[in-house]
């Protein structure tokens, strides 16, 4: 018997086999969606849901938890300028333009969601 096959049980077998057969359908299910952006949804702790167009050009200021987070919309995409954060991954999550992407400054109570529509679909004629 392999080295391998000593290392792993039935179960991790089974289990990585399923895997492999799902990863397919994950990256045609969350990749290759039609879906257009227009809209994007801020929320904070101190003042709720607002949402926004990606049309226009522009700054916005979001009061948070521990200051203020500065998103920056253009061209259709989104993104956090600056946060009151010591780590800055909402920063470094860089521009995001898709519909349903997700960024969030834990520290600061601030997130955004980008929404947007869907295309057309196989029952769509």
């Amino acid at each position: 018997m392999s080295k391998m096959g000593k290392l792993l049980t039935t179960a991790d077998k089974v289990l990585l086999s399923c895997t492999v057969l799902l990863l397919p359908f994950l990256y045609f299910s969350a990749w290759s969606q039609d879906l257009q952006a227009d809209s994007v949804k801020i929320w904070s702790s101190s003042q709720g849901f607002q949402t926004f167009t990606l049309n226009q050009k522009q700054k916005i200021l979001i009061d948070g938890a521990h200051g203020k987070s500065v998103f920056e919309i253009q061209n259709g995409k989104i993104r956090f300028v600056d946060s009151k954060c010591t780590n800055k991954i909402c920063v470094r999550a860089g521009w995001l333009s898709h519909a349903g992407a997700f960024a969030a400054c834990l520290p600061n109570n601030v997130s955004m969601e980008i929404t947007g529509t869907t295309g057309y679909d196989s029952i769509n004629f």
